[in-house]
């Protein structure tokens, strides 16, 4: 009897309290992406005001907002290629760090380079596509 409470006591104390690795990835993960694309959203939706206002439309036929759902649709991708960049750092020092302490606290470090990554992605992917 003494053998299976001791092996029980032993389990409690290496189990790690807080919620699972792969939930906090998850929730980082989703959390960092709606913040990308409400930024994204924000940051076309000014620069769009501004491209109205020099009258882009009228010379060019063209506004940023004509690709804002290529630009969110594309979103998952540019992250990939925006991790070589300080933004992409920041988010995935978040995201490990979470992994690692297991704690949400470290999750505003992820959220704030996603964000990062929102202002600069609908002009990076106008550029990428040559538009």
């Amino acid at each position: 009897m003494s053998i299976s409470k001791s092996n029980t006591e032993q389990r409690s104390a290496d189990e790690p309290s807080g919620p699972s690795r792969k939930r906090l990835a998850i929730e980082t993960v989703c959390l960092g992406w709606l913040a990308a694309a409400i930024t994204s959203t924000i940051q076309t939706l000014i620069w769009d005001r501004e491209e109205r206002l020099l009258g882009t439309l009228e010379k060019y036929h063209w506004t940023p907002n004509n690709y804002l759902l290529p630009i969110l649709v594309c979103m998952p991708f540019g992250f990939i290629i925006h991790t070589l960049f300080p933004w992409g750092w920041l988010f995935w020092l978040g995201f490990g760090s979470t992994l690692c302490d297991r704690s949400r606290a470290f999750i505003i470090i992820a959220v704030a380079g996603a964000i990062l990554f929102g202002l600069v992605w609908p002009k990076h992917f106008v550029m990428m596509m040559g538009i």
